[in-house]
């Protein structure tokens, strides 16, 4: 939870107390900050071959399960793992451009 770690640093750098539960007020209606849950994506990525991906390869897979009446899962292997989600506090503003760098294996 991260007002308690917010609570906590205040309590070791100011010597003052507080609940989380009122950090996290202050945090959100004073501040404007609201939880937010970072998106994930992969050092390795290559934005160029995405970009090829999507203009080249996704139009080819879709006409060929059209064709062949399939149909598309759309599945990683993060789907599969069992992981912890965490969040963090960011500035309302921000809430769209926060993102994690996590590696090929979706740990964090």
């Amino acid at each position: 939870m991260a007002s308690k770690r917010v609570a906590a640093l205040i309590q070791r750098h100011f010597g003052v107390a507080y609940h989380p539960d009122h950090v996290r007020r202050l945090l959100n209606k004073r501040l404007r900050w609201t939880s937010q849950k970072p998106q994930k994506r992969a050092r390795e990525r290559n934005l160029k071959e995405v970009e090829r991906w999507i203009a080249d390869d996704w139009p080819r897979i879709i006409r060929q399960a059209f064709q062949r009446k399939a149909r598309l899962a759309l599945l990683d292997d993060r789907f599969f793992a069992v992981a912890v989600v965490r969040r963090t506090l960011a500035p309302w503003q921000d809430a769209h451009s926060w993102t994690a760098r996590t590696n090929t294996t979706g740990s964090a």
